[in-house]
């Protein structure tokens, strides 16, 4: 009787390990999960909600600010791509009328995949700053680079 007992605890204690093993592990592949920004900005400009004029990501949560006759900041899962609210906020400063639209901008930058997440995009002057977070081995290290709105290239301030 002890004999089944044991084996069937030590059965179990697999089955128990495993399990939590599995739940580990798909914790954290969905913590890396992320919806490419570059997606996620495209779909907001096909929607033609306003212009895109700021782009921050907080406990991954993207806070988009989308301007048009009004301004709105946009809080959006960034695992899931889902809207979770808006919220209306004051005018902000709008890029040319005839500038690259982020999405393509953003999309530019992924593709040469020199940085690991793009943090925060912000306009100044004529030009996107766009602000990446790169992940050394001594810990996160912050790199601002700049981009013409009108010609998509890197620009100095």
């Amino acid at each position: 009787m002890k004999r089944a007992i044991k084996a069937f605890l030590a059965k179990n204690h697999i089955l128990i390990g495993l399990l939590l093993l599995c739940f580990a592990l798909h914790s954290a592949i969905s913590a890396q999960t992320q919806i490419q920004l570059s997606t996620l900005l495209k779909s907001i400009e096909d929607k033609k909600s306003g212009t895109i004029v700021e782009v921050e990501l907080d406990d991954n949560t993207w806070e988009i600010k989308v301007c048009n006759s009004i301004c709105e900041k946009i809080y959006i899962d960034g695992s899931t791509g889902k809207e979770l609210f808006r919220k209306k906020i004051k005018s902000q400063k709008m890029p040319p009328a005839n500038s690259i639209p982020l999405s393509t901008i953003v999309s530019n930058v992924e593709r040469k995949g020199q940085f690991e997440t793009i943090t925060e995009i912000e306009l100044e002057k004529d030009n996107w700053e766009i602000e990446y977070q790169i992940i050394l081995r001594k810990g996160p290290r912050k790199i601002k680079i700049n981009i013409n709105t009108l010609s998509g290239e890197e620009s100095d301030l």
